[in-house]
């Protein structure tokens, strides 16, 4: 005010002109004033806004993603009710077994035990209640989607065992006329012994089902349990099912549960096209979970995975639910992937929802029997639109009211955005801090300090005893064997290398093709690598015969020797179709085949009694350029360990493991 009053006149008694030109006076220096003041916070108000975020967005994130149900005994939970003290017993006795791949013994093992539990669930039934159980045994078959990562592809199976268990009342036969499918996999990958997938989702169904069995007499709708096998080398397990058992003509809706890591919440992540399912189970369940962002990230193909809701929806045309874990995903299909890492109440967690929805569903008479293309031929721009609130509530709301809303939120962030630059201070500051926070983080990462991988976070590798060797018309070249070092993760080998030793070398010209992928970066080693294999597991093709006329036909025989798990790629430039067949059965018939990049893919994998020869007849393009690409590529696959990958795997670091995946080879491949 000091100030201001020198400004002001002299004194004077002013006149009414005076008294005009006093106040003009003061409202020109408080203009002058403030206009030399730029709009600035207090930095203690910037600590308590970021402070504030700080808390809150760990409430939220604690609320959303970890706060579990409490796990319940079997005790507590009863007859009707689940428990997880009971399911974990499931899970702890499957990944006793260790990694049970499709073909392997420990896979006879699991099912023996699935079927053993299943047995024991219809003996303990409630008397209204019929509880069938059903060991069925897959025919050869041939996968062909269309869609995500299996373009180009074809996919066939053989030997595939699988648990069916359907619950239904015993005195309303018609209630089987109408069934929900839950489903999951009993297989794993072969470097994991499959915790979190699947022997957790196997354990909750299992549960389920005991629970149910005490329910079933009220129920309008049979619920039937699949615990398939042959999902981990491409969904196999659900397409043998629906394509050949005689109950996947009664079902009205899928739900499949699976696992993109270990535990944590278990939410929806894919539904529809029919929002029948998504609707009822946000009204029903105790904890719902899901986001409709995680499945426009899926269905986009961000994500390069599939799950037997993809057989569901396109093959049998239902809609339904697809649940995942997806709590610490950097264990997905590795050695990480074992119970101690399971959280406790994930189980409950599924389980509480699952249970409250399939009662619900079972007993509706307004259960949706539309199919999945029926209902996305009339849905259109009406999808349903699901998120829930801290894993309370669920939101679900059609497309149609979604777009107003959007361009509603989209309008309104649009001008706070532009008015926060305008009137906005402190940017600077805010962005120097985050640089600083971001540099800080780098370089401990970089020093090691906080290293990028650890014991329980591993790094993905391979570690494949190769024996590579080029046939033609029946005449095989000496083998070059070799153990090969890859990773699917960015970043050289070197300190994985200098700790395992064995003479391994490193480098961008070790660049092999296996097939399914071409690895661009490895390391190879030939100690010992003569050893754990012979020429009688190496794979033949021969050429029978090759008629050249008006349109040219080769027929090429097949033996895989030791291997019920190879790929083949067939030149579609070159080849305009084909046909294969096994010695008894044709698989792929002429017609409809697609290609990826030049190559129609097959993929095939089988139980231990599965075929290992077969016959391809080619049918040539009209004007073939016989080029220098070849004109087939086969890889097969062994699940054995030679003594020089054996040595590897003991002096691999603790912060690695192996990896599988449908299109991974396993630790002794054949690329003839």
């Amino acid at each position: 005010m000091k100030e201001r009053s020198r400004n002001a006149p002299v004194k004077s008694k002013p006149s009414g002109s005076g008294k005009t030109s006093h106040v003009t006076g003061v409202d020109e220096g408080l203009q002058n004033h403030d206009s030399s003041r730029s709009p600035k916070r207090s930095g203690y108000a910037i600590l308590a806004l970021l402070v504030l975020i700080i808390n809150g967005s760990w409430a939220v994130h604690h609320y959303q993603f970890e706060n579990m149900p409490e796990p319940l005994s079997a005790e507590q939970a009863g007859k009707r009710g689940f428990s997880e003290e009971k399911a974990m017993k499931h899970v702890k006795a499957l990944t006793e077994l260790g990694p049970h791949p499709v073909g392997s013994d420990a896979l006879d093992v699991a099912l023996q035990y699935v079927l053993a539990a299943s047995e024991k669930i219809r003996k303990m039934a409630h008397w209204e209640v019929d509880v069938e159980v059903d060991f069925f045994h897959a025919n050869s078959g041939a996968n062909r989607l269309v869609s995500g990562l299996f373009k180009g592809k074809t996919l066939v199976y053989s030997d595939l065992n699988h648990i069916v268990l359907r619950i239904l009342p015993k005195y309303a036969s018609e209630a089987g006329d109408n069934a929900i499918l839950v489903s999951s996999h009993i297989d794993t990958v072969f470097a994991a012994e499959g915790a979190g997938d699947c022997s957790s989702c196997i354990a909750v169904m299992l549960e389920l089902a005991r629970g149910i069995s005490h329910w079933g007499h009220g129920f309008k709708n049979a619920v039937i349990f699949l615990f398939n096998t042959g999902e981990e080398e491409g969904l196999n397990g659900a397409h043998s099912f629906i394509t050949q058992h005689p109950w996947s003509s009664t079902l009205r809706m899928a739900i499949d549960l699976e696992a993109m890591g270990i535990g944590g919440k278990s939410g929806i992540f894919q539904t529809g096209p029919d929002s029948w399912a998504i609707e009822n189970f946000a009204a029903v369940a105790k904890y719902p979970s899901g986001q409709v962002i995680a499945q426009d990230l899926f269905t986009s193909g961000a994500i390069k995975s599939a799950t037997d809701f993809q057989v569901y929806e396109e093959i049998a045309g239902l809609s339904g639910l697809d649940f995942a874990y997806a709590d610490n995903t950097a264990v997905y299909h590795t050695k990480n992937d074992k119970l101690k890492l399971l959280k406790m109440g994930s189980l409950q967690h599924l389980g509480d929802n699952m249970l409250a929805f399939l009662l619900h569903a079972a007993a509706s008479s307004h259960f949706s029997e539309g199919k999945a293309k029926e209902a996305d031929e009339k849905s259109g721009d009406d999808a349903a639109i699901y998120f829930d609130i801290l894993g309370s509530y669920m939101i679900v709301y059609r497309q149609r009211f979604a777009k107003m809303l959007y361009n509603s939120v989209i309008m309104q962030s649009l001008l706070i955005w532009a008015t926060s630059l305008l009137m906005g201070g402190a940017k600077t500051s805010i962005a120097i801090a985050n640089c600083i926070l971001f540099g800080l983080s780098l370089t401990a990462l970089l020093s090691g300090i906080a290293p990028p991988f650890t014991e329980d976070a591993a790094r993905a590798v391979n570690v494949v005893h190769v024996v590579n060797t080029t046939g033609g018309y029946g005449e095989m070249q000496e083998p070059n064997s070799y153990v090969s070092l890859f990773s699917t993760t960015p970043g050289e080998l070197t300190k994985e290398v200098e700790q395992i030793g064995e003479g391994f070398v490193c480098g961008r010209e070790k660049v092999y093709d296996f097939v399914t992928f071409a690895v661009k970066y490895s390391c190879w080693t030939q100690n010992d690598a003569g050893s754990g294999w012979s020429k009688s597991d190496v794979p033949a093709l021969y050429v029978e015969s090759d008629i050249r006329g008006d349109d040219r036909i080769t027929h090429v025989s097949m033996d895989t020797k030791s291997s019920t798990r190879w790929t083949l790629a067939i030149n579609t430039e070159e080849i305009e179709d084909f046909r294969f067949k096994d010695s008894s059965d044709e698989l792929i018939p002429v017609g409809d085949k697609s290609s990826a990049d030049g190559w129609h893919i097959i993929q095939y994998s089988g139980g231990k009694n599965a075929p290992t020869r077969f016959n391809l007849t080619l049918f040539w393009v009209k004007n073939y350029t016989q080029d220098q690409n070849p004109l087939l590529r086969l890889r097969t696959d062994v699940d054995r360990l030679t003594p020089a990958v054996e040595r590897v795997l003991m002096k691999l670091p603790p912060w690695c493991s192996l990896f599988g995946k449908s299109t991974s080879p396993h630790t002794l491949a054949f690329l003839p």
